[in-house]
């Protein structure tokens, strides 16, 4: 056997043995007990962000699809680690529409983000090219003095 067809050999029984402990591994985390109920919790919680409705007084007065506006919450959630479902996550009521701006990119929504730090944050839907980009964090609105 060559050197070459040696070592092949090794990275190629490393490989097999890595796939079986990891698969062990990921079994074993799958039947864990706090594994199986943060699951159920997560899968209840994408449940009820398909079956509620959500309120807010910004909502129809933006300009932008009812899909659009509703998607905002839920994509802010997901990005925070929030379930709808949990007590004190982001609801839609949470958020203050700012307004919408010409910019070079195209025409851009500004929502106002609470936070517990009080650090401005601002989520967003920017409309350029036929594309819908939604984002949040310290980019800010044109003139953002904006009152809370």
């Amino acid at each position: 056997m060559t050197y070459l067809a040696a070592i092949a050999l090794v990275v190629l029984g490393i490989y097999a043995v890595g796939r079986v402990v990891f698969r062990r591994t990921l079994r074993a985390i799958e039947a864990h007990p706090d594994y199986k109920a943060r699951k159920a919790l997560v899968d209840d919680s994408y449940a009820a962000e398909e079956s509620v409705i959500e309120e807010a007084d910004w909502f129809g007065t933006t300009g932008l699809s009812d899909d659009d506006e509703r998607e905002l919450p839920k994509y802010l959630r997901r990005e925070f680690g929030e379930l709808l479902i949990e007590e004190g996550s982001l609801k839609a009521s949470d958020l203050k529409y700012i307004g919408a701006f010409e910019e070079p990119d195209g025409t851009i929504h500004y929502w106002s983000v609470p936070t517990s730090d009080g650090v401005p944050t601002y989520a967003y839907i920017e409309l350029a090219r036929s594309q819908i980009c939604t984002g949040w964090g310290n980019r800010e609105p044109p003139g953002h003095n904006v009152p809370e």
